[in-house]
């Protein structure tokens, strides 16, 4: 007779058959499982390696199509190295290990929480026999997981010439700086104030300085109620990388005065009632004395403030204690000011302001008549024009300077003036004036320039 149900043993038997299937399966999940997981950890990591490499070595490639190559790379610790291009900037490689995070110039990268990311390993050679690129700097940084043997690091090469780019291996103990190459410390201040004379300021270490410039004011004609207000000198600002031993040369602006025989330091117009202020201006490596013997070697010159008209409005004009005073046309800018009474205008960017007679290339256009005469164009880049009428008339300011491609963080603020966002001429406008160098303001009195130590 057939048994057409089961026995116990064969229960028993089925139920163990299902059980090492299952056991056997869940097993084969879980390993896959693991193997995805694995997986998807290493790729991410990897992803994340490759992104901050090659952010890091296309920005390298594509500087140095430019021509702009590396001067500076400085480790100066396990989780910091300095790398500092030929343009100025500076691009660091900074590790944040309580984010876990790698950050270059102004790009930051996530590694994930269960890597650990090593210290930054930096190393170099080169062949003296060999002129052009001859060394190799290697920079890596380790990227590890405790349970796989990858390394996922951030790799950087770098193939230079080693007679403009310099490299340091070893952590040095001052951040910034190996402690054999400078004594300066960083934010030391150098202040030029007017002497009359071309002033020399020799670099004492290869670096970033930041170097402001303040015009001269330009007379003003005190008489009888004090009448107006000579224009004001404007401000310009930039930082600029320099070698050890190159050599600045700055003149500083003089103020307006008033005699047909005297003439304001630096490109000031002569007037026989009031003289426009002088410009300031910083030269590299040439001294060439005032801007205006500059004009077929605008390449030396670094960065340029305009010089104020001289004043000479009439009696009853408001004086400088109003609240409103009547300006001669103040220093620029990319374009100098033009006086608001009889006016000489301002210099520009290519030629000199208009007026009784014309500025011009460093110069403010003078005012000198058989009579009495008008306030002078005020010196600079391009001066201004002096007042149209000969008499009772103001002086147009002088305009600024900031062209030169080696200088970046670069612009011009000056007393209520025209403004602008292009990268070269770049002007704000402000109507705060003081007599002591101040950034942002316009200048009172004599110009005045200042170098700061920014970063080795």
């Amino acid at each position: 007779m057939n048994n057409k149900g089961f026995t116990l043993v064969e229960v028993l038997v089925s139920l163990a058959l299902v059980s090492v299937i299952a056991i056997f399966l869940f097993q084969i999940i879980f390993i896959v499982r693991d193997i995805y997981a694995e997986k998807n950890i290493k790729s991410e990591i990897y992803i994340e390696s490759a992104n901050i490499s090659n952010v890091i070595n296309k920005d390298i490639f594509e500087k140095d199509k430019d021509g702009i190559y590396i001067k500076n790379i400085n480790k100066v610790s396990n989780d910091e190295l300095y790398i500092t291009y030929s343009d100025g900037i500076k691009s660091n490689i900074i590790i944040n290990r309580e984010n876990n995070t790698i950050t270059y110039g102004n790009y930051t990268v996530s590694i994930l929480d269960v890597a650990d990311i090593g210290n930054i390993e930096l190393y170099y050679n080169y062949d003296t026999s060999t002129i052009d690129k001859n060394g190799i700097c290697y920079i890596k940084i380790p990227i590890t997981h405790e349970d796989y043997k990858n390394d996922f690091g951030v790799v950087i090469t770098y193939r230079y010439d080693s007679s403009k780019t310099k490299i340091n291996g070893e952590v040095s103990i001052r951040p910034g700086r190996p402690d054999n190459e400078c004594s300066i410390a960083l934010g030391t201040v150098w202040n030029f104030d007017y002497t009359g004379n071309v002033q020399e300021f020799s670099v004492p270490c290869e670096g970033t300085y930041k170097i402001e410039t303040w015009g001269a004011q330009g007379g003003t004609n005190i008489g009888t109620n004090n009448k107006a207000v000579g224009g004001y000198g404007g401000y310009s600002t930039g930082n600029v990388t320099l070698l050890q031993n190159d050599t600045m040369y700055i003149v500083v602006g003089q103020k307006g005065n008033s005699s047909e025989n005297y003439i304001p330091y630096n490109g000031g117009g002569r007037s026989t009632s009031m003289g426009g202020g002088g410009a300031t201006h910083i030269a590299i490596n040439t001294n060439r004395g005032e801007l205006k013997q500059y004009e077929n070697n605008v390449s030396e010159i670094m960065i340029v403030s305009g010089g104020g008209g001289g004043s000479d409005a009439p009696t009853g004009w408001q004086d400088a204690t109003s609240t409103n005073p009547i300006v001669a046309g103040s220093g620029g800018g990319y374009i100098g000011n033009a006086s608001t009474f009889r006016p000489g205008y301002g210099g520009t960017q290519i030629e000199g302001g208009t007026g009784y007679l014309s500025g011009s290339f460093g110069q403010g256009g003078n005012s000198v008549t058989t009579g009495d005469s008008g306030g002078a164009g005020g010196g600079g880049y391009y001066g201004g024009g002096s007042g149209s009428n000969y008499t009772w008339s103001d002086g147009g300011g002088g305009s600024g300077y900031i062209g030169n491609t080696s200088l970046t963080a670069k612009k011009m603020v000056c007393y209520n003036c025209q403004t602008s966002d292009a990268v070269d001429t770049k002007t704000e406008t402000t109507t705060c004036t003081n007599a002591n160098p101040t950034s942002d303001c316009a200048k009172q009195g004599n110009g005045y320039a200042r170098i700061t130590l920014l970063s080795y």
